[in-house]
Formats: C-alpha cells, structure tokens, sequence
C-alpha cells in the first residue's frame, strides 16, 4: 500500500529540509546535489532568478532559518507553484519522495498520534494519543 501525503505535509517536509540545508551549507545549490534532474528543473525556478541568484525570500530564509514567517513565504511560493500548474503536484511528490528516500530522513507514515506543534505545560501532565 502506497503512503499518501498531502501536499500541506509536502511542502512543510520541502520548506524544513531547505531551512535545514540553508542554515548548514548556506548554499541553495547545495540542495539540488542529491535530487533528480526532474525535480531539480521543477524547484530551481521557485528559489532562484533566471541569472542563478537566490530569490529575495530565500536570502531572507538563510538569515533566519528557523523564522516561521520566512517559512511561510516558502510555503507559498511552493503552494502557487502546484496551484498554478498542473504537473506541480507530481514533482512535489517526487521531491518529497527523493528527500525520505536519503540517508538519515525521518518519515512517520499512519499514525494519529503525532505532535506537530509546541507543548506547554505548566502542570507537566502531557499525553498524545489514547489512554490505555
């Protein structure tokens, strides 16, 4: 059985391995090293000027990489570029099957039991998931 992701868990999985790469290697031609010439053609347009620079919204992902608002932007430049064209949705999902595909990616596939987001707890009694 295929897993099957949504593209909002996509490009969440696309714009934390460029805020990633970004704040290691501080190279977004750093990224295109290990993926297919398919999806590279389909992602390089999205992150840099037809002259090969970097597009504004990525220089302001590398200086804050862990910046929601610098995430967003990603987000929604990779949101448009599967809204406005047909075929984006299938090289998002081969970028994404690319990047769980290499060495050390962390997938988690079918289970209702996962925290996306920040836990605060003053009492220190947290549980996800059913109570057994």
């Amino acid at each position: 059985m295929e897993d099957i992701e949504t593209t909002s868990v996509m490009i969440g999985s696309v714009v934390t391995w460029v805020g990633n790469t970004l704040a290691r290697d501080k190279s977004v031609k750093k990224l295109f090293g290990d993926l297919s010439e398919a999806t590279v053609n389909w992602i390089r347009p999205l992150l840099l000027e037809p002259g090969g620079s970097e597009k504004e919204e990525v220089k302001k992902l590398k200086e804050k990489p862990d910046s929601p608002a610098r995430q967003k932007s990603l987000e929604a430049i990779l949101e448009m570029a599967v809204e406005d064209n047909p075929e984006g949705e299938k090289h998002l999902r081969q970028l994404y099957k690319e990047l769980c595909s290499q060495p050390g990616a962390i997938t988690i596939s079918h289970s209702k039991n996962v925290n996306t987001g920040t836990i605060t707890s003053t009492s220190g009694n947290i549980q996800i998931g059913d109570s057994h």
